[in-house]
């Protein structure tokens, strides 16, 4: 069963159809740690400013010839923090707000004279709800759903971040050979990464599959029909993509990726295809025919998370020094040339903050099949660039054919559900 949020959302008082513009309503999944949590962090201080710099058009990805609106300070906004451990979403809420209260007050000490009390009102105005979300089950899936829909009026964005990878260790001969041949593709694109291949979950389903794409899925066909938004600012879902995701990982015949051994490459690729695949087949429009849901796809760059050290088990030591190899390799990476490794969360979350505060027309159009990722200078200055989804023009049938496949076994399973 699907735990409430702590503070139940009071409909009348703070938000209402007429105002979604000014008053985000905004899911992200995972957001307990790793990147989710950095762009709730990104978000929420963003958000102080009256004109947030991640809203500003990226010279690297936005169209020419386009006028964008200016930005509409945001007063009041709510952030659900989609979750499934219920103490880590707790403590998640905490630290946001602790990490807000300490950027106001650093603002508001180098502002001084200057300084115009809107961080003060927009943290009046904030919102964290925590509700209990595991994306490996249907069943949880539908649940979370269900209490979306009774407990907010409509929702205008939606972060589908969260995933991960049944990782088991490391192909010591393998990451020898990558790092003495290709050094920073061994640190952008590992291929070492040992994971376990064959797990499926309590209803057969692949488990890394329906935790990264399938559960997502559903989240975005059970909600849709509260995320119609203005044609000026059309409601905006983000599928978190992955530097690893590449087309040599997918096979269409093994959709589920219950027998590939890289089950977590192959379903961060998926989510490429399918996020490109969901903007081209929208059919919510206005009446000048202007999509009011697009599709993002974005992906953080590369950046340190403990998401893979966690899962290997191994002894505190050997982890610390497999931790501080991985971060000078990072650091070298990005001294030497790379602009893909942010390293930090927070930079790593500039993709996902500026597609859900830039203007429309500063973003991609549908027909361009690119991802948006999180970039960074040599001196650590994060920006967005934007990449092409690797193999689009090959693989687009079998785009489509996987989508079909979803919306499937998606409306077989909520029709197996209404008859329960």
């Amino acid at each position: 069963m699907v735990r409430q949020a702590e503070r139940v959302f009071d409909l009348s008082r703070h938000a209402t159809m007429e105002n979604r513009d000014n008053h985000p309503i905004i899911i992200v999944t995972g957001a307990n740690g790793g990147i989710g949590f950095g762009i709730c962090q990104r978000l929420i201080t963003q958000l102080c400013s009256k004109s947030p710099p991640d809203a500003q058009p990226q010279a690297s990805i936005s169209p020419t010839g386009q006028d964008p609106p200016a930005f509409v300070p945001v007063k009041r906004l709510t952030l659900v923090l989609a979750c499934r451990n219920e103490k880590r979403a707790a403590d998640a809420k905490r630290k946001l707000f602790e990490l807000l209260d300490i950027y106001i007050a650093d603002l508001k000490r180098l502002k001084g004279d200057s300084y115009d009390g809107h961080a003060e009102l927009f943290r009046e105005g904030l919102t964290i709800d925590t509700v209990i979300l595991d994306l490996s089950t249907s069943t949880s899936v539908f649940q979370f759903c269900d209490h979306v829909k009774t407990s907010y009026p409509y929702i205008t964005h939606i972060v589908l971040n969260a995933g991960g990878g049944p990782f088991c260790g490391i192909d010591w001969w393998v990451a020898t050979k990558q790092f003495l041949t290709e050094p920073r593709n061994a640190v952008t694109a590992p291929l070492f990464k040992l994971q376990r291949s064959g797990e499926t979950n309590e209803e057969g389903f692949g488990w890394t599959w329906h935790c990264n794409v399938f559960g997502h899925y559903i989240l975005t066909r059970e909600l849709h029909d509260m995320l119609h938004a203005t044609s000026a600012n059309p409601t905006r879902i983000l599928w978190t993509s992955s530097m690893e995701a590449l087309p040599e990982f997918f096979s269409l015949e093994d959709w589920q990726a219950i027998n590939t051994n890289k089950p977590y490459e192959a379903t961060k690729y998926q989510m490429d295809l399918i996020g490109h695949a969901c903007d081209l087949s929208s059919v919510d429009e206005d009446e000048e025919g202007n999509p009011t849901i697009r599709h993002f796809v974005i992906h953080p760059g590369i950046t340190y998370t403990d998401v893979f050290i966690a899962q290997l088990g191994a002894p505190w030591f050997v982890a610390q020094v497999i931790i501080f190899a991985q971060l000078f390799c990072f650091y070298l990476a990005r001294w030497t040339g790379s602009l893909h490794h942010a390293i930090t969360i927070t930079n790593g979350a500039i993709s996902g903050t500026h597609t859900i505060l830039a203007p429309i027309v500063s973003l991609p159009s549908q027909s361009d099949a690119v991802k948006l990722g999180s970039r960074t200078t040599r001196t650590g200055k994060p920006l967005v660039g934007s990449d092409p989804i690797v193999g689009w023009t090959e693989k687009e049938n079998d785009a489509f054919s996987l989508l079909k496949k979803f919306e499937a076994l998606y409306v077989s399973l909520r029709e197996r559900r209404l008859q329960q």
